[in-house]
């Protein structure tokens, strides 16, 4: 099967790439990094405000993800 070349050059088309679930294993990650953050400082008096800006920065990026997936879903359908 032949890939057309992209202008990021993937050599897949914009309308052939997949967002699949796994987008949400990343904000699961950040989500581990900022709860090893707080307790890093409650154990070791480290600055809490990082571990509080690392999961609110991983729950907009959940929302914002969740919203992609909820467009990409519509957005196929009215492909059909």
């Amino acid at each position: 099967m032949a890939l057309a070349t992209s202008a990021i050059g993937n050599g897949r088309n914009a309308e052939d790439t997949e967002c699949t679930c796994g987008v949400f294993d990343i904000t699961l990650g950040v989500v581990g990094l900022g709860g090893c953050w707080r307790e890093a400082s409650r154990i070791w008096n480290a600055p809490a405000v990082v571990g509080g800006s690392v999961m609110a920065i991983a729950a907009a990026v959940w929302v914002l993800l969740i919203l992609l997936y909820a467009a990409k879903w519509m957005w196929r359908r009215a492909r059909r």
